[in-house]
C-alpha cells in the first residue's frame, strides 16, 4: 500500500502560508499616500529620465515629460510660472476688425474649428460695441449641435462677454471636429451691434472654468 502521509515539511509550509495570509488581512490597508519633498521618476530602458512628478530637477513642483536629452517636451510647474513647455502661441487681431449686425434674427459673424477637443469646457471672450439706443444678443453654437444660453448686450456701451461653456461633446481623437459659430442679432433700436473678432477659443478644465460658473 502507498504511504499517504503528508511530509511534515509541507505541513509546516502550509501553516506558514496561513499565518502570512492572516497577518496580511489584519494589516492596515493603504487608503492614500503622499510624498513630502520627493518625486516619482520614470526611466526608459537606457536609464534616461523620461518623466517625473513631484519635486522637479529645475526647482518647484509639477509634472515634466522629458526627452532623452533632458529637455522638457511638457513642463507644468505648480508655482506662478505655470505651463512652461511647449510654448503656446496666441495670434494678434486687427483692433478695428469688427462686423456690424442689424438683423433681428441670429446671424453668424465668426467661425472657429477644433479638430480634436481635449477639454470639456470652452472659454471665449467677445468684445462688442452697441450704438446708442441699440441692444443686442450673442450666443455660441456648435454646427449640428447645442447652443449656449443667450447673452444680452446693453445699449450704447462696449461690452466684454465671457462664455464658459461645457459643450458635452466626445473628447480626443474619437470625437468629432467641433465647428463653432458665434452668432449675434439686434434686439432693439436702429443702430449697429458691432462684434469684434475674438482673440482665441480656449479649452479649459472644469476646475478652472467652475470658478466663474458653467453654462451647459
Amino acid at each position: 500500500m502507498a504511504d499517504l502521509t503528508v511530509p511534515q515539511t509541507l505541513l509546516d509550509r502550509l501553516a506558514a502560508l496561513e499565518r502570512e495570509l492572516r497577518a496580511m488581512k489584519r494589516s492596515p490597508q493603504l487608503q492614500q499616500s503622499s510624498l513630502t519633498g520627493g518625486k516619482i521618476t520614470a526611466l526608459n530602458t537606457a536609464g534616461d529620465r523620461v518623466a517625473e512628478y513631484g519635486e522637479l530637477v529645475g526647482g518647484g513642483y509639477g509634472v515634466a515629460v522629458n526627452e532623452a536629452s533632458s529637455l522638457s517636451s511638457l513642463l507644468i510647474v505648480s508655482d506662478a510660472t505655470g505651463w512652461s513647455a511647449p510654448a503656446l502661441g496666441h495670434g494678434w487681431r486687427d483692433a478695428s476688425a469688427f462686423k456690424p449686425v442689424t438683423s433681428a434674427t441670429f446671424e453668424p459673424v465668426y467661425r472657429a474649428s477644433i479638430r480634436y477637443p481635449v477639454s470639456s469646457v470652452l472659454l471665449v471672450d467677445v468684445v462688442t460695441v452697441q450704438d446708442a439706443g441699440t441692444t443686442g444678443e450673442l450666443r455660441l453654437r456648435i454646427e449640428g449641435g447645442p447652443t449656449t444660453t443667450v447673452k444680452t448686450l446693453p445699449a450704447g456701451t462696449q461690452t466684454t462677454t465671457l462664455f464658459r461653456w461645457e459643450h458635452g461633446r466626445q473628447l480626443g481623437t474619437l470625437g468629432l471636429q467641433l465647428l463653432l459659430v458665434l452668432e449675434a442679432r439686434r434686439t432693439g433700436g436702429t443702430g449697429d451691434v458691432n462684434v469684434y473678432e475674438p482673440d482665441d477659443v480656449f479649452e479649459s478644465s472644469l476646475f478652472t472654468a467652475a470658478t466663474g460658473g458653467l453654462e451647459s
